[in-house]
Parts: C-alpha cells; sequence; structure tokens
C-alpha cells in the first residue's frame, strides 16, 4: 500500500507458504519475510516512481508534481 495515496500498488501472494515474521530495513526500504519455505525480499525503494502516476489517475495534479519535485 502507498504511503502517499494509501492504495495498493504491490501484491504478493504467498501460496503454501507460513509466514512467520516481517521485518523492515528502512535504509533499503525492503520488507524480508520469512515462512516455512525461506526468506521473500520485498523491495519498495520505488515507491514514489508510482506514486505520481496514481495521484495523476485521482486528478490531484499538485500533490503528483509535489512527489516528483521531492524525488529530484
Amino acid at each position: 500500500m502507498s504511503t502517499i495515496t494509501k492504495k495498493i500498488i504491490m501484491y504478493e501472494e504467498f501460496k503454501g507458504n507460513l509466514v512467520s515474521d516481517m521485518v523492515f530495513d528502512r535504509a533499503s526500504s525492503t520488507f524480508w519475510i520469512f515462512s516455512n519455505r525461506g526468506v521473500i525480499k520485498l523491495d519498495t525503494s520505488q515507491e514514489s516512481s508510482h506514486a505520481w502516476k496514481l495521484l495523476i489517475e485521482e486528478k490531484k495534479y499538485e500533490e503528483a508534481y509535489n512527489v516528483c519535485k521531492a524525488k529530484n
């Protein structure tokens, strides 16, 4: 879920996996998910590159501009 738009931008299905723990690494914006089948790396570092597109779809042009401006 985007922290900017509150919409789902990434979805991961864990068929057959029993998730036992999850840790977020702020330095790399990565979730490390531990399951009965191993460790899954979920990289969220590109979230802001998706946010402006979602904001444009919602016709929130000034917010989209500010997201792009903050990124550069």
